[in-house]
């Protein structure tokens, strides 16, 4: 995915647990790219996937989450907020943006598994106009915030 279609992300450190989580939630279906022509050291070569490793979980979720033993990404993450402003700005503000975690377009399942914790699925339904109310409100702060980052 590009850098770009990250709205909101989150880095949560769980010292009990001894892991971390990273979570972004995109702002747009995402296009899948694979590593090609691999060589350690040198520049990544990146193309478009020839197949969807998530099983179609990208195209339809835009909220994301990868665990990790704690502090893992803690160095790449400062180097990542250093570089770049406005991702900086986006770890700063509150997870998630959007109150749907699926994609606007997508028909939605909202079968809710309560044996498992914080199911994201469990969330309230919105009918259709309260969700693009929701989305064109997350856009205009999206937008406007933007300005002040460039």
């Amino acid at each position: 995915m590009h850098w770009s279609q990250i709205s909101a992300i989150n880095n949560f450190r769980d010292d009990q647990n001894k892991t971390s989580r990273l979570e972004i939630e995109l702002q747009e279906q995402p296009e899948l790219w694979e590593e090609v022509n691999f060589h350690p050291n040198k520049h990544t070569q990146w193309a478009a996937a020839t197949y969807d490793f998530t099983n179609g979980q990208a195209h339809t979720r835009r909220r994301h989450m990868l665990v990790f033993p704690a502090g893992v990404l803690d160095d790449s993450l400062n180097k990542l907020f250093g570089c770049d402003n406005r991702l900086f700005k986006l770890s700063q503000q509150p997870f998630p943006c959007h109150n749907s975690p699926f994609f606007q377009n997508q028909i939605l399942d909202f079968t809710c598994n309560t044996s498992v914790p914080n199911n994201p699925t469990c969330a309230p339904m919105l009918n259709l106009d309260q969700t693009v109310q929701v989305v064109e409100d997350c856009n205009r702060v999206f937008k406007k915030s933007r300005k002040d980052w460039i």
